[in-house]
């Protein structure tokens, strides 16, 4: 039996951006997939049943489980349900936080996401620009790794980019790390405007083990290819603010990685002061003229490992 109401659902499809040729008025919506590259509709929700399937791709589920795929929000919460159950996490959810508490209202911190994110790896540019950074399809798919092809996150615009999304420790997108892969645009990374800023993932760290900090999480990312580097973390920019550094002091030893310029100088300057009493230590790359983690195998033809 279906969970919600057929309006419901065809506002969730319209939300998504997923596209009909005949309109979304029918009991079964045919669309274009938004998993594979789709020249035909191929794509079929019925909103009676609520659910979905491709003819295709033979990818299938419940219509809750697409949003949580593509959104990273539960239903409810997607569609501005108030007071349902925006705990709603179906099994095949890509992420592992516990679900929200029922009855749990709008977080205040969640961005306001407006396009369709689908797998990395359905997308060829996205998979060139993993391999460029030599990062494995098996970290790219444990942090959850997106291509949107055009979008929008707290008004902010971008478009053919790979979407890290950032969740909080009760599954809600607080943020996202948008890293363009045409390496045409002149903004590499783009973060939504408003967005809270926390210590990338936090809450799943070891805080008994040594913490490695990066700048960026492409950086950590390319790192973490090799286990030793399991146990990072990225501070989205070069600055950290009084809510990160009350996570970084969870830890009880940090290593920081900084980028091998100016700003990674003064990072590195103001996090020791920032953490006064803490045993912090500074790695960095020998080659200063390589300038972080993720250009280490372009420039040296070495791996991270």
């Amino acid at each position: 039996m279906a969970r919600h109401t057929p309006a419901q659902y065809r506002s969730a499809i319209r939300r998504l951006g997923l596209k009909s040729k005949n309109g979304y008025e029918a009991e079964e919506i045919s669309l274009f997939c938004p998993f594979h590259r789709d020249e035909h509709p191929s794509f079929s929700a019925n909103v009676r049943k609520g659910l979905y399937h491709c003819f295709q791709c033979r990818r299938s589920g419940k219509i809750e489980q697409l949003v949580w795929e593509l959104a990273g929000q539960p239903f409810d919460l997607y569609v501005g349900i108030r007071g349902g159950d925006l705990g709603y996490m179906d099994s095949g959810r890509p992420y592992s936080a516990p679900p929200r508490p029922t009855g749990v209202s709008k977080d205040e911190n969640s961005i306001d996401f407006r396009g369709v994110m689908v797998p990395f790896n359905v997308v060829p540019e996205a998979v060139a620009y993993l391999r460029s950074r030599y990062i494995s399809d098996h970290v790219a798919t444990r942090l959850n790794m997106k291509y949107v092809e055009e979008g929008r996150a707290n008004g902010t615009y971008f478009a053919k980019r790979l979407v890290i999304p950032i969740y909080n420790a009760s599954g809600v997108i607080i943020n996202l790390e948008a890293r363009d892969v045409t390496g045409e645009n002149s903004l590499k990374c783009l973060y939504p405007k408003g967005a809270l800023k926390p210590i990338f993932e936090w809450y799943k760290l070891d805080k008994a083990q040594p913490l490695f900090v990066f700048e960026g999480i492409i950086k950590m990312a390319a790192a973490r290819v090799d286990p030793y580097f399991k146990n990072s973390t990225a501070t989205l920019g070069a600055s950290i603010s009084e809510y990160q550094l009350e996570q970084l002091l969870q830890f009880d030893h940090i290593v920081l990685v900084p980028d091998n310029d100016a700003a990674g100088d003064e990072m590195a300057r103001r996090l020791r002061g920032m953490l006064k009493g803490k045993n912090l230590k500074v790695l960095r790359i020998a080659d200063r003229t390589i300038k972080d983690a993720d250009d280490i195998p372009n420039a040296t033809g070495m791996t991270i490992k």
